[in-house]
């Protein structure tokens, strides 16, 4: 018997606040406390039984549903325990775990929808890196701009646009640091930041309890006849569907883009190299390479 199917998933969903049986308890804590006892006795019994379901659940839907392989071991133990329920109990509990449902997809758009606005920011900046890095670079001008520079003047634009640029370059790079450390923001009584890994991981949590809780919102509406709506097929769908898969594949690869981009400016900082490459562009459209400043400015020298 594997211990984590006895994990129960998310189940302390707060109180409604509503009076239940007791002046004191109200009737989502009553319930979840007796659903945690529940459970205890079950996996004792299971233990005693050999780590064998045979003859525990005495509810015949539960029984068949676990026979033909429909439900898990865990949400045959919760379907178990809602169908000991009283009718009232039952209305109570399935409005807690359909207020749970919601929130829970609230709290999913919200993630998505930040996702989604962040690693725009993200990978404009990336661009916006590989771009500078590569201008750093090379300086590429006009022959009429070439021939107006005196070579003083040359010399200090090829330097200045490896300079400015790099520098640009890494202003980029630090703000990339600063958005993955902060990249998404709970607010509750205290304040808590995820960066981008944890984010994702935070998702697919909500995600895993979105779906646990709507399999047994769809097992206990089985149970009680009422399944029209489909609820978990339609969470299925929701979440195959709520975010971009290319803007998830870009949160997912974001610390390898990262790494890239620290690796290209690391090389630049070790290449020792204090002026850009200069290019310059004739009239009809060609390009007369100079392999470096040095060499442009010597020619200059010369005529």
């Amino acid at each position: 018997m594997n211990e984590e199917e006895f994990k129960i998933i998310d189940d302390d969903h707060g109180a409604d606040g509503r009076m239940f049986k007791s002046a004191r308890v109200d009737p989502i804590t009553q319930i979840t406390q007796e659903r945690e006892a529940f459970f205890v006795s079950m996996r004792k019994k299971i233990k005693k039984n050999g780590n064998s379901t045979e003859n525990i659940f005495k509810h015949k839907l539960v029984r068949d549903l676990m026979a033909l392989g429909e439900i898990s071991l865990i949400d045959a133990i919760d379907l178990e325990f809602f169908l000991n329920l009283s009718r009232l109990e039952r209305n109570i509990w399935l409005l807690h775990s359909d207020n749970h449902l919601i929130d829970a997809i609230l709290f999913m758009q919200d993630i998505n929808n930040n996702i989604q606005v962040r690693m725009s920011e993200v990978m404009t900046n990336f661009i916006l890196g590989r771009s500078v890095i590569q201008q750093s670079k090379t300086l590429c001008l006009s022959e009429a701009e070439y021939r107006a520079l005196s070579k003083e003047n040359l010399s200090k634009r090829v330097f200045n646009n490896r300079a400015t640029n790099f520098h640009k370059a890494q202003l980029i790079f630090e703000a990339l640091t600063k958005t993955n450390a902060s990249f998404f923001t709970v607010n509750t009584n205290e304040t808590y930041e995820f960066n981008i890994a944890e984010t994702l991981h935070l998702r697919k949590d909500c995600a895993r309890d979105i779906v646990t809780t709507a399999k047994r919102i769809s097992n206990y509406r089985i149970a009680t006849n009422n399944d029209d709506d489909m609820i978990y097929f339609k969470v299925i769908n929701y979440l195959r569907t709520s975010l971009n898969p290319e803007v998830l594949h870009n949160a997912k690869n974001f610390d390898e883009n990262l790494k890239e981009m620290q690796i290209s400016t690391f090389k630049e900082i070790i290449s020792q190299q204090q002026y850009s490459n200069l290019r310059v562009i004739q009239e009809e459209g060609n390009f007369r390479d100079a392999d470096s400043v040095g060499a442009e400015c010597k020619n200059s020298q010369q005529k």
